[in-house]
């Protein structure tokens, strides 16, 4: 999806390699003089772009005010009266300040959002309160509309640029008796920003004219949330939780959309997306932010989709009585899923058959990618996979890194038809003593990482390590291939049977830390 508050490249100057071919022609004969003048191209270097919202705390320094929560200010001599808005009135928050903290120009506008009905039991609108509240902020004297767009310039060595601003509500003179007792809350005052037109590039400075805005939608209720997800308008936009919402399962279907769990959690059978390109992040500052579920198919349900998680926590806690326990936390079939942080937990209440990342498949014809970049993933039960596929998947899995834990017997890494590169983990099995399952016809390559297993949670000790392997006889029950061919040291805390080495790889000896450890 197109992400409006995408980073610029800031370019420096460079220059390029210049090849210099000469040649001659004598008579017949061709006789080639040729020479290479080579000039080193510069750093490519990216900016940033980072914009902060400040609030004075009690002692008057300014201090983030993100998650924070303002009053409105009565007048001196008043603070100890209740705010009560009537028409005619002006109440103004205490004073903020926007701060470019990057290296990039930046223009930002200044909106209201996430307000939500305080009192649902009076069988009233509230929200419509706000139709009758008009909004400014004041810069420097003058009163801006919100939404106007403001810029500001880079920041410049530790020195900051900053507005301070004050934001005021009046209620309209006009207003009638239909705005009495009501009441909103969970109001929030958002900052987008995005970059602005002033450095140049080679040619001039209008290559990000057209640089949007990252556009948000407040969502605070279930009945706003079904609306958003359901919208032709919402594609390209982010949907930001203002309040914890339990729903049943949640559609999202031919969807471009960003989720951000805000710090709330969504109770949820599934989200079951299809045919969509989806976002999920927690940006606020706990990540506490959680999609939980009790369903089976998992906290997400994806078919034919694009699926990135930023952060967040995702936990099933699946136990139907009488049942096995077949359950995930995320299902994707056909898709790509690419996790770069986050939690994932299947918890202890799961039965077993407890799988955190499953892959089902309708036909070979079907293809899938997993792509791990970081995040947390804990396993309790027996059969606690963390990345599985269905016999017939076509799965291919890239892992970079992450922290991988499972507490149960037959809980492996991985257990895909296919292929599995794993550059960086660490994984740590407590109640198993392998670390891959690997399916006839498929491979797992692993070039980095810190793998500990316990041999001791079978009677056979001797087939503990990265695969069921015995470590004197080789392969016994393996079917597909393994293979370590490590880029960085590789640390087992069981030895490596030597035909699963690459060429040039060797193992060390147990080393004090209990790893042996494979280098090339």
């Amino acid at each position: 999806m197109t992400k409006a508050n995408s980073t610029k490249k800031a370019l420096l100057s460079s220059a390029f390699a210049i090849l210099i071919c000469v040649a001659m022609l004598i008579g017949t004969t061709f006789a080639w003089f040729t020479d290479t003048a080579k000039a080193a191209v510069n750093r490519i270097q990216s900016g940033t772009l980072d914009v902060a919202l400040e609030m004075k705390n009690s002692e008057g320094d300014w201090v983030s005010a993100e998650g924070e929560t303002l009053n409105f200010v009565k007048a001196p001599g008043a603070e100890a009266e209740e705010i009560l808005w009537e028409p005619g009135v002006t109440y103004a928050l205490p004073e903020l300040r926007i701060v470019n903290k990057g290296n990039l120009a930046l223009k930002y506008k200044i909106a209201i959002a996430g307000a939500k009905d305080a009192t649902p039991e009076n069988d009233k609108n509230d929200l419509m309160l706000l139709d009758v509240i008009d909004w400014t902020y004041e810069v420097g004297g003058t009163s801006y509309a919100l939404e106007s767009e403001k810029h500001l310039a880079a920041k410049k060595g530790d020195e900051e640029s900053f507005d301070t601003f004050t934001v005021k509500g009046h209620m309209q003179e006009t207003a009638n008796n239909d705005y009495q007792g009501l009441s909103i809350d969970s109001i929030a005052i958002t900052v987008v920003a995005t970059q602005d037109t002033v450095e140049s590039d080679s040619y001039n400075n209008q290559y990000d004219k057209n640089a949007d805005y990252p556009e948000v939608q407040p969502v605070a209720t279930l009945e706003k949330l079904e609306e958003v997800l359901n919208s032709d308008d919402i594609n390209g936009k982010t949907v930001k939780l203002y309040d914890d919402i339990t729903a049943d399962a949640l559609p999202v279907n031919g969807k471009d959309v960003a989720i951000d769990l805000n710090g709330k959690s969504l109770n949820t059978k599934k989200l079951e997306v299809k045919n969509s390109t989806v976002v999920i992040k927690d940006s606020s500052e706990s990540k506490e932010g959680t999609i939980t579920t009790d369903d089976s198919y998992g906290t997400i349900n994806a078919a034919n989709s694009d699926i990135t998680i930023e952060s967040g926590r995702f936990v099933s806690t699946y136990n139907k009585v009488g049942s096995s326990g077949y359950a995930s936390v995320i299902q994707a079939r056909n898709s790509n899923l690419t996790i770069n942080g986050g939690y994932f937990e299947n918890t202890d209440a799961v039965g077993s058959y407890n799988y955190l990342i499953k892959i089902p498949c309708y036909s070979r014809t079907e293809k899938s990618t997993v792509t791990v970049n970081g995040g947390e993933f804990v396993s309790h039960r027996d059969y606690g996979y963390i990345i599985t596929g269905d016999s017939d998947a076509n799965v291919d899995v890239v892992i970079n890194g992450g922290i991988f834990k499972t507490a149960g017997r037959n809980s492996y890494l991985t257990q895909v038809k296919g292929n599995v590169l794993v550059n960086d983990c660490t994984f740590t099995a407590t109640g198993n003593n392998t670390v891959f399952d690997i399916p006839k016809d498929s491979t797992v390559t692993v070039k980095g990482g810190t793998y500990s297993v316990n041999e001791n949670s079978y009677t056979d000790t001797s087939l503990a390590g990265l695969i069921f392997h015995r470590k004197t006889n080789g392969w016994t029950s393996v079917s597909g291939t393994l293979l370590v061919d490590p880029v960085n040291p590789v640390k087992v805390n069981q030895p490596t049977y030597s035909g699963f080495l690459a060429a040039g790889a060797k193992q060390s000896a147990k080393g004090a830390d209990g790893f042996y450890t494979i280098t090339k």
